[in-house]
C-alpha cells in the first residue's frame, strides 16, 4: 500500500538535507582552516618554548659538564590530568664541545633537527618517527635549543579538537532538526484545523470555511473551495425547492383524483372494471405517499440548516400521531396501540419528531401483516428518552437491518408492500440531527421488526 507524501515531511526533509549539506561544506572548510591555524599554533608554541628555556639558561652554561648537568623531577614531562596535552621534549646543546647540556628525560640522545646551528622550524625522523622541531641559537653561536614534538601527538591533537567540534555541532544539528520539526508543525497547524474541522462536517454542511488564522500561500486555495461549497449550496437548495414545489403542488391533485377514484370503486359492480380501479386506487395511493415523503425530505432539509429546537413532550406526540393512521390501519384490520410515559421531555423540532415517528408508523403497518398488532411505547430511562415501534409482521433478516435506513434501499422482503425506499433514511437524517440513536431488533412476540430510537433528554429532565 502506498501512502502519499506528505508536505511536513518533504518541508522537513528539504530543510534538514539543505542545513546538513551546507554545514558539511562549512565543516570541511573549517576543518582545513583549523588544520592550517594547528599547524602554525604548534611552530609558534615550539618557538615560544625554545625561546624561553634560552632566555632561561644562564650566560656560562657553556661551560657545564655534561656529567653534572641538571636533572627535571620525573614527573616533569607528564600531561596535566583532562584533556590529552601535546609532550613537548627539549634539548639544550653546547656548540663548541657538540654536546648536550640538558634535555628532557624522554628526550633522544641525538639531536633533534637533522642538524645543529639551523634555527628555525623543521621535520625529521627520529627512530622512525616524524618530529616537528623549532631550533634556537643564541647571539654568540654558544648554545642551541631544539624544543619538539611527535607528529603523531600533534596529529591526535587535532583529531581530538576535531571530535570535540563534530559533537558539539551534532548535538546543535539535532537540537535544530527538532526546532525545524516543531515550526513546520505550528505553521501546518491551520491545514490541520480546517481538515479537522471538514471530517466533523456532516456531508451536507456546505458553510464556508474560516479564513482566520489560514496562511497566505493556502488562502486562495481555501478561497476557491469556499466558492465551490457556495456553488454547491446553491444546486442543493435548487433541488431541494423543486422537491418542495413539486411536492406541493401534486398533493392536492393527487388527494382530490384519489378520492373519485375511491368513489368510482363504490359505484362501480364487481368486474374487471372493479379490479382496475382497486389496482389504480394501490398506485394513486403509493404516488401519494411519495409525494409527501419528498415534502417532508425537503421540510427535514430546511430544518437542518436552520434547526430551531426546543423542548417536546414525546409522550404527547407518540399519543396524538397514530389517530392519523386509524383509516389505514382498518382497511387491513390492525391495531394499533399506544403506551406512553408521561414527562418524557426531549430538545428537538416539532416538525421533524412528527415525520420520524409517522415514517415509522406508516413502515410498521405497510409491512405488517393483516390483522396484526403495531405497538408504539415512549419511556424516560435514567437521562434517555427511548420510542419504540414494533410490529408482528415479517421480519427483517439481520444482515439487513443495517441497510434499511439507506436511501432508496428495499429488502428482500418487501415484495409484497408497495414503498419507496424514503422513510426509514429520513428517520436516520432526523435521528442524527437530533443526536439520537437508532437501535434495530425483533419486534412482538419475537416476530417481525422493533426500531427504538433513544433521545438523550431535555436538560430539565436530568435535574
Amino acid at each position: 500500500m502506498t501512502f502519499p507524501p506528505s508536505l511536513r515531511a518533504k518541508l522537513i526533509a528539504l530543510l534538514i538535507s539543505t542545513l546538513v549539506v551546507g554545514w558539511l561544506i562549512w565543516f570541511g572548510w573549517q576543518y582545513h582552516e583549523m588544520a592550517d591555524q594547528r599547524s602554525g599554533e604548534w611552530d609558534q608554541s615550539l618557538r615560544a618554548t625554545a625561546q624561553y628555556i634560552l632566555k632561561s639558561m644562564p650566560s656560562d652554561v657553556d661551560s657545564v659538564l655534561s656529567t653534572s648537568r641538571l636533572r627535571l623531577p620525573d614527573d616533569a614531562g607528564k600531561p596535566p590530568v583532562g584533556r590529552p596535552a601535546v609532550h613537548i621534549v627539549f634539548q639544550v646543546w653546547s656548540l663548541p664541545r657538540n654536546e648536550i647540556l640538558i634535555a628532557s628525560p624522554t628526550a633522544p640522545r641525538t639531536p633533534l633537527a637533522a642538524g645543529l646551528s639551523r634555527d628555525g622550524a623543521s621535520d625529521s625522523v627520529i627512530d622512525g618517527e616524524p618530529w616537528r622541531v623549532y631550533s634556537v641559537t643564541d647571539a654568540e653561536g654558544r648554545v642551541e635549543v631544539q624544543v619538539g614534538a611527535r607528529v603523531l601527538q600533534l596529529r591526535e591533537d587535532l583529531t581530538d579538537g576535531v571530535r570535540r567540534s563534530l559533537t558539539a555541532a551534532a548535538l546543535f544539528l539535532v537540537g535544530l532538526s527538532l526546532a525545524i520539526w516543531w515550526g513546520v508543525s505550528w505553521a501546518l497547524r491551520p491545514m490541520h484545523r480546517l481538515s479537522g474541522e471538514l471530517a466533523r462536517r456532516d456531508a451536507l454542511n456546505l458553510t464556508p470555511l474560516p479564513l482566520t488564522g489560514v496562511p497566505r500561500e493556502v488562502r486562495p486555495f481555501v478561497a476557491s473551495f469556499n466558492q465551490l461549497l457556495a456553488r454547491l449550496q446553491q444546486a442543493v437548495d435548487n433541488e431541494r425547492q423543486f422537491n418542495a414545489d413539486v411536492a406541493h403542488e401534486l398533493r392536492t391533485p393527487l388527494a382530490a383524483l384519489l378520492t373519485q377514484v375511491r368513489v368510482a370503486r363504490t359505484t362501480t359492480p364487481q368486474g374487471p372494471m372493479q379490479t382496475s380501479l382497486e389496482n389504480m386506487t394501490h398506485g394513486m395511493e403509493r404516488l401519494s405517499r411519495l409525494v409527501q415523503q419528498l415534502l417532508d425530505s425537503a421540510r427535514v432539509s430546511a430544518s437542518r440548516d436552520s434547526p430551531e429546537y426546543r423542548q417536546i413532550d414525546l409522550a404527547d406526540i407518540a399519543a396524538m400521531v397514530p389517530h392519523e393512521f386509524g383509516t389505514t390501519a382498518a382497511r387491513r384490520g390492525q391495531v394499533i396501540a399506544v403506551s406512553a410515559e408521561a414527562g418524557a421531555i426531549i430538545l428537538g423540532s416539532l416538525d421533524d419528531v412528527d415525520i420520524l415517528l409517522r415514517n415509522l408508523i406508516d413502515n410498521a403497518l405497510r409491512y405488517g401483516r393483516d390483522g396484526g398488532r403495531v405497538e408504539i411505547s415512549c419511556s424516560v430511562v435514567r437521562d434517555t428518552v427511548a420510542l419504540r415501534v414494533a410490529d408482528d409482521g415479517p421480519s427483517v433478516p439481520e444482515a439487513e437491518r443495517e441497510d434499511i435506513f439507506r436511501r432508496f434501499y428495499r429488502g428482500s422482503g418487501t415484495k409484497r408492500a408497495h414503498g419507496s425506499g424514503i422513510g426509514l433514511s429520513l428517520v436516520a437524517r432526523i435521528t442524527q440531527s437530533h443526536g439520537a440513536t437508532i437501535t434495530v431488533g425483533p419486534g412482538l412476540g419475537g416476530t417481525g421488526l422493533g426500531i427504538s430510537v433513544t433521545f438523550p433528554a431535555a436538560v430539565e429532565m436530568r435535574l
